[in-house]
């Protein structure tokens, strides 16, 4: 570390010198790993840092240029409602359209999905951090 973040934070992490392993993986949204990374439109990097006290910071990052919700419950939601049917193995839609009603913040996102072309490499997409 350069120790130039010290001034906003006085974690160990940030201190001048310090060497933090960090370990860092790509997924893609829906749990299939034989999936193309074209295959869906959120791409996501995982960064772990790993540090000599043994604690571990963990930070998640999606390549999408705003969330789809706007509050943990309607992450909640959003989940809850995309769960696969057991008979279809899809979402249900009548559960999707009353999630969309109750959350019209949704909106935005889902026209941005609509127009959605995927980046040529992993590389080039622009990654933004959940907090």
């Amino acid at each position: 570390a350069t120790g130039n973040a010290s001034v906003f934070s006085r974690a160990p992490l940030f201190a001048q010198g310090a060497t933090t392993p960090v370990t860092g993986r790509f997924a893609i949204a829906g749990g299939n790993p034989g999936a193309p990374d074209y295959a869906v439109p959120v791409r996501s990097m995982a960064l772990l840092f790993q540090q000599a006290d043994g604690q571990q910071w963990r930070t998640g990052m999606n390549a999408i240029p705003f969330f789809p919700v706007a509050t943990v419950q309607g992450f909640y939601d959003q989940q809850v409602a995309s769960r696969p049917d057991p008979a279809t193995g899809k979402p249900d839609p009548a559960r999707m359209k009353a999630f969309v009603l109750q959350h019209p913040e949704i909106k935005p996102f889902l026209a941005w999905i609509k127009g959605y072309v995927p980046s040529s490499s992993w590389s080039s997409d622009s990654f933004n951090s959940l907090n």
